[in-house]
C-alpha cells in the first residue's frame, strides 16, 4: 500500500509549500500548524469593487455552488455532488458553471476547482484570481487541477486564470457582467510535470525530515507557520528579523553585552547580546546598515 493509499491526499496548498520548501511541507504533513493570516498587496485588489461571488453570479447566472468540505466524509459527498453536477451539464446550457467542483485523482492528489464550466468541446477549469495578474502559483494549482481532471476521466479543453479586466467600464444598476476577463495557461502547462511532482511529494513524506534547503524563504513574504518547529541545522544561522524601525540610542551596554563573532548577519558577522530580557540595542551592522536582532524564542 503506497503513501497515497494512507494518506490525505496532496493538494494545491501542499504542493505550494512544497515548492517553496521541502521542510516546510514535510513538517505541516506531519504536524499541522494554522497557518499566519495572509493579506493581498493592496495593488492587487479592485479598489472599491464587488465581491468575487458577485462577479461570478453576473458571469455565469446559471452557476451552481458546492460547499467547501472540510472532512473526509464531506470531501466524499462534494465528490458525489461533483459528478452528479458535471453528467447533469449540457454544452447549450447558457450560463451554467460549477462553482467549487471537487474532485480525486488515483494518484492521491484532489482539488477544489473555482470554476468548471462546459464547452464545445469539452470541460473549461478556471482558477479565480480576484486581481489583474496572476503568479506563478497560480500556474502550478491550475496545473494541479488539470492533471486531476484528466485521472478522472474528463476531457479538459481549457485550463485559466479568470482574472479582473482592466478595461471594464461598469454601466451602474450592479451590472458587472464582463468584469472578469480569461486567460488561457493551457500553454504554460507543459513546463509543469505535475505527475513528477506528486512522486516525489509522496517520496518525500515516506522519509525523513528533509534538510534546509538553500535560501528556503522563512520569513518572505511573510513568516513560515513551521518556523517554532523547525531547527535550523548547525552552523545554519538562525532566521533573523530586519527592524527598520529600531531607533534605540545612546543606550550603555553592560560588559555581558559585547558583541561575539557568531555568523548571524551576513554582512558583518556579528550578532547582538543574546542574554534573555536583556534590554541593550542591537549592534548596527556598518556593511548592511540596518538593525537587526533575534527572533523571540517562541
Amino acid at each position: 500500500m503506497t503513501m497515497a493509499d494512507t494518506a490525505t491526499p496532496l493538494d494545491d496548498t501542499d504542493l505550494r509549500r512544497w515548492r517553496a520548501c521541502t521542510r516546510r511541507f514535510w513538517l505541516q504533513r506531519h504536524t499541522p500548524a494554522r497557518p499566519h493570516p495572509v493579506a493581498e498587496p493592496p495593488e492587487a485588489h479592485v479598489v472599491q469593487g464587488p465581491a468575487p461571488d458577485v462577479a461570478l453570479r453576473a458571469s455565469f447566472p446559471a452557476g451552481k455552488w458546492l460547499p467547501a468540505p472540510s472532512t473526509p466524509a464531506d470531501w466524499a459527498h462534494a465528490q458525489e455532488q461533483t459528478h452528479i453536477a458535471l453528467a447533469e451539464a449540457t454544452p447549450d446550457a447558457e450560463g451554467w458553471a460549477l462553482f467549487g467542483a471537487c474532485l480525486a485523482s488515483d494518484d492521491g492528489a484532489r482539488a477544489r476547482i473555482d470554476l468548471v464550466t462546459r464547452g464545445p468541446h469539452g470541460w473549461r477549469l478556471f482558477k479565480l484570481r480576484y486581481a489583474t495578474v496572476g503568479t506563478e502559483a497560480d500556474v502550478d494549482t491550475v496545473a494541479l487541477w488539470a492533471h486531476v481532471a484528466a485521472r478522472c476521466g474528463l476531457r479538459v479543453q481549457t485550463v485559466g486564470l479568470l482574472l479582473v479586466d482592466t478595461g471594464f467600464i461598469y454601466p451602474g444598476h450592479g451590472c458587472y457582467a464582463g468584469l472578469l476577463r480569461e486567460v488561457d495557461l493551457g500553454p504554460s502547462l507543459g513546463s509543469r510535470p505535475t505527475g513528477d511532482w506528486l512522486a516525489a511529494m509522496q517520496a518525500c513524506l515516506r522519509g525523513g525530515l528533509p534538510p534546509m534547503p538553500t535560501g528556503a524563504p522563512c520569513t518572505q513574504p511573510r513568516p513560515c507557520e513551521q518556523l517554532g518547529r523547525c531547527n535550523p541545522p548547525a552552523g545554519r544561522p538562525a532566521p533573523w528579523t530586519h527592524v527598520p524601525a529600531w531607533t534605540s540610542s545612546g543606550a550603555n551596554w553592560p560588559p555581558s553585552c559585547v558583541p561575539r563573532a557568531t555568523p548571524m548577519c551576513t554582512a558583518c558577522r556579528w550578532t547582538p547580546c543574546p542574554m534573555a530580557g536583556c534590554a541593550a540595542p542591537p549592534r548596527r551592522c556598518s556593511k548592511a546598515r540596518r538593525w537587526w536582532r533575534p527572533r523571540p524564542p517562541r
